[in-house]
């Protein structure tokens, strides 16, 4: 009988060492498949930052080309066009005053004053 109850005995040991075996088998189970699961969100999460990169990278690459494709000579020929013409412009407006005001400086007359006045006038409306 002693040799049946030593059986039994140690039969429940190994049965509680199974158990506790098994016990820490499903914990790690539970912590893998946790694991898992943060791995698929973080994939998941990564996977969107990348589309989201690549569309962001692209917009970068064309404002770039755009920007390249810019003339910046015809830019700095066209403003200097400009300028010139204005200068242009102005110095024939100032040399027609000039000469208005030289000629009532020179007269005296108050009637060409009237006149360079209202030259004046018409000058700065057909501008």
């Amino acid at each position: 009988m002693a040799n049946y109850n030593e059986k039994f005995l140690e039969a429940e040991e190994q049965a509680n060492r199974l158990a506790t075996q098994l016990q820490e088998l499903k914990l790690r189970i539970n912590a893998h498949d946790e694991a898992a699961s943060s791995l698929n969100d973080a994939k998941s999460a990564i996977a969107s930052l990348t589309g989201e990169l690549s569309a962001i990278s692209q917009k970068w690459t064309e404002m770039i080309s755009a920007l390249s494709k810019i003339d910046t000579s015809a830019i700095l020929q066209a403003i200097e066009k400009s300028s010139v013409e204005l200068n242009s412009f102005l110095r024939t407006r100032y040399e027609r005053i000039s000469r208005f005001m030289w000629i009532a400086f020179v007269l005296g007359s108050i009637e060409v004053l009237a006149i360079f006045v209202l030259m004046i006038i018409v000058l700065i409306r057909s501008s």
